[in-house]
């Protein structure tokens, strides 16, 4: 229902477009324009657009109050802030983060967890106050932010995002907790650069966390634990990637153990004299060598868990060069080189495919798909199916079109691959209720897309991913080909050769 207040929303945006379109038209030619004429304007532009911070985070908790994601058949808001809106994901999270810390109702005081039962009644008795005390400071705090926040000078979103980045670091125990920190980091921010105000912050989380106590009056021995992480970024222009990552100590001492032998030169196989390694290179190929003994190790009961594969063709392989870089279940694209310096696999699998499609068919006397159907869907999508996903493989669940709930066979012609955000996100119905699309092959490509849900109804068309990461599989290369022409009749074959074991090889084609 349209109000008073939506009708005056509306109007203020349409004059900020309208002037920011002006702006921009003004601005072409900068060649007769003067710095000291417009740069106090600029600057009160700049402090006047801190004021959207807070404006997108109360339109964030909006949409995920109202479950904007049933807009773009999902169950995320989130995903309506990427799709519609064009944020990535961090951006996005972001501003969900700072729409609950701005408006959702403030919470009460968390009761005081239970004390150690072997201290005395008064100990636990203070202990127990002092939870107390905690818990109402941080109310109090988060009051008095979310007041500050709207009445005096905004303050932009890179700041915002920064104290809330940083303050993942806080222990669950800290004193003070993260509201108090949250008011201290705001004020230091009005006289502080973005690097000053981040080390100011470090510090004040470093002390916080050395007087945090858990319940019974002694340093929380789990604050570490709770902190450790991992992460691999996607891959540079060169093919590396990079590795990041907190780990507790018992973590770090394995690590530490496992690492001992590159500091010194020299291995099995290179002598100390001819080893021209770095320290850190030594160390870089000390984790390849303990990641790949604990994969031989581990997978013999894995069913290919942990395994990666090459998806690649007939005519890719023999076109082959020192550049060229093959799609694999992991989403890293490996070269020759890479395959070669992994060594030799003692198992392999081939998949060939035609145009009559996988003869692999279990019907209703299986609900899973096997190993052999999974390496099959890794020929013909690679990928997530979904839209624009770049999850690959080894990310990705097997779904039944046609739900195994509602009689839906495991035969390939009925399997696609969907990445657990997605898969969560189908309905299984398939009739557009709750906003909510589903899977489905297109009847003319006999590719699998996604029929969007609408207000009127089903989508009447079936889009396909088109994402670059889908175009690697062998398949799609050989339905599309790039130039050259296609290859002449009877070669229509992909492959999806699967390696088992951390030490694989080029792969074969039968």
């Amino acid at each position: 229902m349209q109000t008073t207040k939506h009708a005056e929303i509306d109007s203020a945006i349409a004059q900020v477009a309208t002037g920011l379109t002006q702006l921009r038209s003004l601005m072409q030619d900068p060649s007769d324009l003067s710095f000291e004429l417009l740069h106090p304007h600029f600057e009160h532009l700049e402090r006047a657009l801190g004021n959207k911070s807070a404006i997108d985070a109360a339109f964030a908790f909006i949409a995920e109050r109202d479950d904007a994601g049933r807009r773009v058949g999902s169950s995320k808001a989130k995903d309506y802030l990427t799709t519609r809106l064009g944020l990535t994901d961090a951006e996005a999270a972001a501003r969900l983060r700072n729409g609950r810390n701005l408006f959702a109702p403030t919470p009460d005081p968390e009761p005081a967890p239970p004390a150690d039962p072997d201290a005395d009644e008064a100990a636990r008795a203070q202990a127990e106050e002092e939870a107390r005390r905690r818990a109402d400071r941080e109310r109090r705090e988060e009051e008095k932010r979310r007041k500050k926040l709207f009445e005096e000078e905004p303050i932009p979103e890179r700041i915002l995002n920064l104290i809330e980045n940083e303050l993942r670091s806080l222990s669950k125990y800290a004193i003070p907790g993260p509201s108090e920190l949250r008011n201290q980091a705001l004020e230091q921010a009005k006289r502080r650069s973005f690097d000053s105000l981040r080390e100011w912050l470090r510090k004040a989380i470093r002390k916080a966390n050395k007087h945090a106590l858990n319940p019974a009056g002694e340093p929380d021995p789990h604050a570490a634990t709770r902190k450790r992480r991992f992460s691999i970024s996607r891959q540079d222009a060169d093919g590396g990637v990079h590795i990041s990552g907190y780990l507790d100590a018992s973590a770090a001492a394995i690590l530490a153990s496992a690492f001992a032998p590159a500091k010194n030169k020299g291995s099995a196989d290179l002598s100390a004299e001819d080893d021209t390694r770095t320290y850190a290179q030594r160390m870089a190929d000390q984790l390849t060598a303990a990641l790949s003994s604990y994969l031989s190790a581990t997978q013999k009961n894995s069913d290919g868990l942990g395994s990666f594969f090459v998806a690649t063709t007939l005519e890719e392989l023999e076109a082959m060069g020192g550049d060229t870089r093959f799609a694999t279940s992991t989403g890293i694209e490996l070269t020759p080189l890479d395959l070669l310096r992994l060594g030799g696999a003692r198992h392999d699998f081939f998949c060939a495919v035609d145009d009559k499609g996988f003869p692999l068919e279990l019907g209703r006397t299986k609900r899973t798909a096997s190993l052999w159907q999974k390496l099959a869907l890794a020929a013909s999508e690679l990928v997530c199916t979904h839209p624009e996903c770049h999850r690959p493989w080894q990310d990705c669940d097997v779904h039944h079109l046609q739900a195994w709930s509602h009689g839906g066979a495991t035969d390939l012609k009925n399997l696609t691959l969907l990445c657990r955000r997605h898969h969560v996100d189908n309905n299984d119905y398939r009739d557009g209720r709750n906003g909510m699309g589903h899977a489905e092959r297109d009847p003319d490509t006999g590719r699998v897309g996604y029929r969007a849900a609408h207000t009127s109804g089903l989508s009447p068309t079936v889009e396909v991913n088109d994402h670059p990461a889908a175009e690697q599989a062998p398949a799609r290369r050989l339905t599309d080909p790039p130039s050259p022409p296609p290859s002449p009749p009877g070669r229509g074959l992909t492959g999806a050769c699967s390696l088992p074991q951390p030490r694989a090889r080029l792969p074969y084609t039968g």
